[in-house]
């Protein structure tokens, strides 16, 4: 993975697409759950490489059957450079370093569309590390999402 970050000489953050729905209501105090799904995908350039990366956010109001709010937001990130890569190196790269430089995209798109939509802020981390493994599921047995309220 050093010879990626030492390959890379610019790089060039896009949002792509987004989306926000408000699927019922909340009032102030109560208690939610918010999940973050994450994917992403490599495309190659002839002077760099791209990677987009796709969220989904979920936020339930705790005990409700359904989500309050669902988010989704896309952003590409496209490095240019010379070199490369094995795609497991480029996979590894993008779920640990590229990661923390578009995350906050997400996190402002998050924050701002709670305001312009009247609803409470989401408190989400601050640094968002991948495996590059299918999102956790929500209904599995033992799982527990992060609480905030």
């Amino acid at each position: 993975m050093t010879a990626i970050i030492d390959a890379v000489v610019g790089l060039d953050v896009r949002p792509w697409a987004f989306e926000a729905r408000q699927l019922g209501p909340i009032t102030p105090g109560q208690e939610y759950t918010a999940v973050i799904q994450t994917d992403f995908g490599l495309q190659s350039a002839p002077q760099g490489f791209g990677i987009t990366y796709k969220f989904a956010l979920t936020a339930t109001v705790r005990g409700a059957p359904q989500p309050f709010l669902r988010l989704g937001y896309e952003v590409v990130a496209s490095y240019s450079g010379s070199g490369t890569f094995a795609e497991e190196s480029l996979r590894q790269f993008a779920a640990t370093y590229a990661i923390v430089q578009v995350y906050p995209y997400f996190r402002s798109f998050v924050q701002s569309t709670c305001a312009q939509m009247a609803l409470p802020a989401l408190t989400l981390p601050a640094q968002l590390l991948l495996k590059h493994q299918p999102a956790p599921d929500a209904t599995a047995p033992g799982f527990e999402p992060p609480t905030t309220h």
